[in-house]
């Protein structure tokens, strides 16, 4: 698969140096007749540009309605309310086209090697395709799904993380006789967003994002859903790693940022550490202390806000 160029995301009309060094002059000018010039100026924030994709997208769109969209370094992957999931090269050029559900797709996402993308649907249906093979598999649920994660390094462990409808958040992994679920969250809603990095896995539903360490096998924090903003089912949050220790949480009209840090049990053995939570992130109070893992099973996630 070649890899394209993405398109550029650069500031609007920049100066000329000479435009530049006379208009520094000038103020500085003015500035010292009226006795304010500070002698440094102030950043601006730079405006990007945006453009809509083309190649094979208005095509598609005229039949159908995009319902979710998945990006990755080399391409994306765009869910449809037909059933369709489109992967396109960064100039919106389709590549390959699956048809694995009977109902819309309602999450997409795509393994870091980009090799696989999984997806969900209305119809209870997770499908995992391979883009370099024939290889596919779909697992079927008795409630619609709204949400589904592939670990990063689903190639060799084929693991994934789902919910929906049912109210559960669901671990799917390989056994030895074929893959099996594993319950870890439920009875709080519906499941409608999953985000995980290395051994950390997020989830959302109406009540907040609960973050859950794999390793380990428990919940670590929580981030309770802020008072008066809209429920996740009218405005979907988006959660998104971007280490294995900073999640940044997009919920209709916020955004928020928290950090997640590993502490020794107080009162484990030599060795065994556990999950606390801490920070500070930016913003965040400095003076929070938070309890080890091992003594509480939810703790607080250190969080600035945007």
């Amino acid at each position: 698969m070649a890899e394209h160029a993405e398109p550029a995301l650069s500031p609007r009309g920049s100066a000329s140096s000479s435009a530049s060094d006379c208009s520094r002059s000038c103020s500085s000018a003015s500035s010292s007749e009226s006795g304010s010039f500070s002698g440094s100026e102030e950043e601006q924030e730079p405006t990007l540009t945006y453009q809509r994709l083309g190649g094979s997208v208005p095509d598609i769109l005229k039949a159908d309605a995009a319902s979710c969209l998945a990006v990755h370094a080399k391409f994306l992957a765009l869910g449809t309310l037909a059933g369709a999931v489109h992967v396109l090269d960064l100039h919106g050029n389709e590549i390959r086209r699956f048809t694995p559900h009977s109902a819309n797709v309602t999450d997409v996402c795509i393994d870091a090697t980009g090799e696989f993308v999984g997806s969900c649907s209305q119809d209870g249906t997770v499908v995992v395709s391979s883009l370099y093979s024939a290889e596919a598999s779909t697992h079927w649920y008795p409630r619609p799904v709204r949400a589904v994660a592939l670990d990063a390094e689903y190639a060799s462990k084929r693991v994934f993380a789902t919910g929906g409808l049912a109210c559960q958040l669901t671990i799917n992994s390989k056994g030895w006789f074929g893959a099996k679920d594993a319950v870890v969250h439920s009875g709080e809603g519906p499941i409608v967003a999953i985000a995980c990095a290395g051994q950390m896995l997020a989830w959302a539903n109406d009540l907040g994002v609960k973050v859950y360490d794999a390793q380990h096998g428990k919940r670590v924090s929580y981030v309770e859903r802020a008072a008066g903003s809209p429920p996740a089912q009218a405005f979907k949050p988006h959660l998104r790693w971007e280490s294995g220790s900073e999640l940044v949480i997009g919920w209709a009209d916020s955004i928020k940022i928290g950090r997640v840090r590993l502490r020794d049990a107080g009162g484990g053995g030599a060795g065994s550490p556990a999950v606390g939570v801490g920070g500070p992130a930016a913003g965040a109070a400095t003076s929070n202390r938070y309890p080890s893992a091992a003594a509480h099973s939810d703790v607080p996630l250190s969080l600035s806000h945007s």
